[in-house]
């Protein structure tokens, strides 16, 4: 062989021993599976981690397939649930638990077949101008030790010193959101260090994302952190409002459905608002389904007055069934703690971390009143938990034989479902049209008995603000 066939050989041979470097290389993370419309969520809002570990077990069983942890980083220390949306650091270490505990609730989730999802802070850090965190990190507002320099954060480019037009999207996504220190995303070293820590969540087994303030990170510096992952992470972006606009974001991943808090709010905040709600015109023309998670409320709008919550029981019950009920979207459930002050946390030890939650007595839309700190637990609902069944059953069916009757409403699931609400203040006795096999069905709302006729109708006597549900799998 002469030499310039052996240095052409040996050079060949090198490039391809990079390439199987480079491949060797790649990050392999621990499986995960995205979210599609069978499956439900639940947002457990400011639940610990050894809580959510103890729980999954229950989740799992009632039909829940992935739960949402709030941020778990250290933040600020303080008793305000908002302390937990400030990060100085990206070790796991709050008063939500330590590294080991969240590593454990992880893997004790997955085996009950519940992945978990994390809300991540990524467009910010802490808005306090210096301090300690949670486990002792030392900083200051625009000085993060091992992380961040000044130059890493924004400078407003309007001259106002944190958002105030929000129908200007360069100040929406350059300037302060509440003073909070600004991360510079278009910066590569930025991003760097944010798709690190989320490589870290996916290495201890996590599933996605909730990516909080999302609509302040500018869609493609948000798509360039995404693309370092792996197409199997799920990404649920945060953007409320109409600037900029939810569809910039659909490239990369989900978005939540403000719109459907704010329909929910207002269809159950009155008697009798439900009818002609089964409309599958009006849904095709909302956000693609394939791309939109509905809830009925979460940790920001049970506070701000923007969605129906379990301060209104009946309604927060009813809403929730509906969404589940529906042919629409990717419903995740809520699941949090009572509080008579919009800034209260959860209550911690004298050692800062959360003792093990513990649900309410009689949990439920009848419980009654709460006291600051109870632990309501939505998720364990007997209507909602029902209705995860009644959702997986009927799959993606269409809309049919609708009803109303007064204040009363109903609507079919093709062949396989059919549910029907009173939202009024009197009972109401019917006998509904279905398309449902005769039979004798137990009921997913009360656990009682509905007959369906060989004619396919069913006689039902629905309380004030009750629902009822069957469908094929709850046929005995």
């Amino acid at each position: 062989m002469n030499k310039p066939l052996r240095r052409l050989v040996a050079a060949f041979a090198t490039a391809s021993l990079a390439v199987l470097g480079l491949s060797a290389c790649a990050p392999s993370y621990p499986e995960a599976t995205p979210i599609t419309n069978d499956m439900v969520g639940v947002q457990m809002n400011m639940w610990s981690f050894a809580s959510i570990e103890a729980e999954c077990e229950f989740l799992g069983q009632a039909g829940y397939d992935w739960a949402l942890v709030s941020p778990p980083q250290e933040s600020i220390p303080g008793g305000e649930w908002w302390s937990h949306y400030q990060p100085v650091s990206y070790k796991i270490d709050s008063s939500l638990g330590t590294e080991a505990q969240f590593k454990s609730m992880v893997k004790t989730c997955k085996s009950h077949d519940v992945q978990i999802m994390v809300d991540v802070v990524l467009n910010h850090m802490t808005g306090q101008m210096n301090g300690k965190g949670f486990a002792g990190t030392e900083f200051s507002k625009y000085e993060f030790a091992g992380l961040y320099a000044t130059d890493d954060f924004n400078q407003c480019p309007t001259g106002v010193s944190q958002i105030e037009d929000w129908s200007n999207v360069e100040e929406i996504q350059k300037c302060e959101l509440l003073g909070l220190a600004d991360l510079n995303t278009s910066k590569s070293n930025v991003r760097d260090k944010l798709v690190a820590y989320l490589r870290d969540l996916r290495n201890m087994g996590v599933a996605g994302f909730r990516v909080d303030a999302a609509k302040h990170i500018p869609a493609n510096e948000l798509k360039q952190m995404v693309d370092q992952l792996d197409g199997n992470t799920t990404f649920i972006s945060e953007v409320i409002g109409e600037m900029p606009p939810q569809s910039e974001y659909y490239a990369f991943g989900h978005v939540f459905s403000f719109d459907w808090i704010t329909q929910m709010r207002n269809i159950f905040s009155s008697n009798g608002l439900l009818g002609g709600s089964a409309d599958q015109n009006y849904f095709d023309m909302l956000s693609p389904s394939d791309k939109t998670v509905t809830l009925v409320s979460n940790h920001d709008t049970e506070r701000n007055g923007g969605a129906v919550t379990y301060m209104f029981p009946k309604a927060f019950n009813l809403a929730s069934v509906f969404t589940l009920a529906v042919p629409y979207g990717k419903p995740m459930m809520y699941s949090s703690y009572a509080f008579n002050d919009n800034d209260q946390g959860p209550f911690a030890d004298f050692t800062g971390y959360q003792p093990k939650e513990t649900c309410v007595a009689n949990y439920g839309p009848d419980h009654g009143a709460y006291e600051p700190g109870e632990w309501v637990c939505q998720h364990r609902w007997p209507a909602i938990t029902g209705m995860i069944a009644f959702h997986k059953a009927v799959g993606d069916s269409k809309f049919t034989n609708i009803w109303q009757e007064g204040d009363a409403y109903g609507f079919g699931r093709g062949k396989l479902g059919y549910v029907a609400f009173n939202t009024g203040d009197t009972d109401v006795a019917a006998t509904i049209k279905t398309s449902m096999p005769a039979g004798t069905y137990t009921d997913r709302i009360s656990g009682g008995d509905v007959v369906v006729a060989a004619d396919g109708s069913m006689q039902v006597a629905l309380a004030s603000w009750t629902a009822v549900a069957i469908d094929v799998k709850s046929k005995k």
